[in-house]
């Protein structure tokens, strides 16, 4: 009884301080934001190590270099499985923000914002494609998301450029 009071006061005081329409933009950037660590969650949770089902001391290859890839299987075995992907998300997602921010403040029409959007899209590429070059987890789900990492990518653009 005391939460809902308490709610309900600073509910109130948030309306009388706040215009509706800013308030109505605060709900969907919340709403947009939510979605967006949900799609975050599901590319890192995808590509972490899951212990193996025949054996729950070993961990499977989730979050690893695809061996048929040498080139980079040399490189990251320093890294331990899936916090490459992680950081990866992160220099995605700052790739995102940055055509988000070209796109809405028009920037993108200069020769230098051009350049910028191109440097943008290649980062954001680079990133989709180094998240694929890694193995999957073998956990077992009634349901999966189809085509990842490339829906949810697109959904996390599309979600962020809302945002911005």
């Amino acid at each position: 009884l005391n939460a809902t009071i308490t709610f309900t006061i600073l509910t109130a005081l948030i309306a009388m301080a706040f215009d509706i329409d800013a308030l109505v933009d605060f709900l969907s950037i919340g709403t947009l934001l939510a979605y967006t660590m949900v799609v975050a969650a599901l590319i890192i949770l995808r590509y972490r190590p899951h212990p193996d089902k025949y054996n729950p001391e070993l961990m499977d290859l989730g979050g690893q270099i695809r061996p048929n890839i040498p080139i980079l299987s040399a490189r990251m075995e320093l890294m331990k499985p899936g916090h490459s992907i992680l950081w990866t998300l992160v220099v995605m997602m700052a790739a995102f923000t940055g055509i988000g921010l070209l796109i809405s403040t028009s920037f993108f029409k200069t020769s230098a914002g051009i350049c910028l959007m191109v440097v943008f899209i290649v980062i954001s590429v680079g990133c989709i494609l180094f998240i694929d070059a890694h193995q999957q987890n073998s956990m077992e789900l009634d349901y999966k998301v189809f085509l990842v990492p490339y829906i949810p990518s697109v959904s996390l653009l599309i979600n962020i450029i809302m945002m911005t």
